[in-house]
């Protein structure tokens, strides 16, 4: 696969992937306001196994929209394993509402149901109102949304500041579930300030922040 500023995988030329994509670098360097993303996850069924998407989000490219991962309507039951998500480089993050990894639908098609296993999402903020994982949309996704093992990371200069959420989101319409097991999450005040139509569950330790954030290690 030829692979250059916002790849795009698509419905109408679904490989489904049968064998997943590994080791692959997807990066978005153009400073341009309609470089929306690294990969644009348009297609049924794809799974990628060790593979990292970095979007740019420099001056002309620090819209909500813009992302490292987006991941649009025909993308059901996608699957990412051992992915890296985000940058934490470049440049600070600094768009409300935004997030590294974004689902984008509209309306129907919306992405039903997909996994994130044992992957790293990072993102360097001053901004309390920046988010991870942005559903910007009433209808940007259904069903069920598994965050498995997973890591979120904001890097803030001397650790000054801390993101209100993990996870910014729109009022959603449909029924939607965000399941979080054994996740982790370092420089955020919370996964989520509130469900809408979103069902957040998780296994993590219950704590008054929402369990599984970071502690200071001691000893």
């Amino acid at each position: 696969m030829l692979i250059t500023p916002f790849q795009s995988v698509s419905a109408d030329e679904s490989q489904s992937f049968n064998s997943p994509i590994r080791y692959i670098d997807f990066s978005n360097g153009a400073a341009d306001a309609d470089a929306l993303a690294g990969l644009l996850l348009n297609a049924y069924a794809c799974r990628f196994d060790g593979c990292s998407f970095q979007g740019v989000m420099n001056a002309t490219a620090d819209g909500a929209e813009n992302a490292a991962l987006a991941i649009a309507g025909n993308a059901s039951n996608y699957h990412f394993e051992n992915c890296h998500i985000g940058n934490n480089m470049w440049r600070t993050r600094t768009a409300a509402g935004s997030g590294q990894l974004n689902y984008i639908a509209t309306g129907y098609p919306y992405p039903q149901h997909g996994i994130f296993r044992q992957c790293q999402f990072v993102v360097w903020s001053e901004t309390s109102t920046v988010g991870m994982v942005r559903c910007a949309d009433g209808d940007s996704m259904g069903m069920l949304h598994l965050y498995d093992n997973c890591l979120f990371h904001n890097v803030s200069t001397n650790w000054a500041n801390t993101l209100a959420a993990v996870f910014v989101e729109a009022a959603q319409v449909r029924t939607s579930t965000i399941a979080l097991k054994d996740c982790f999450a370092i420089g955020f005040d919370e996964y989520h300030v509130s469900d809408y139509g979103t069902r957040f569950q998780t296994n993590n330790p219950a704590s008054a922040a929402g369990g599984g954030l970071g502690t200071e290690a001691t000893g």
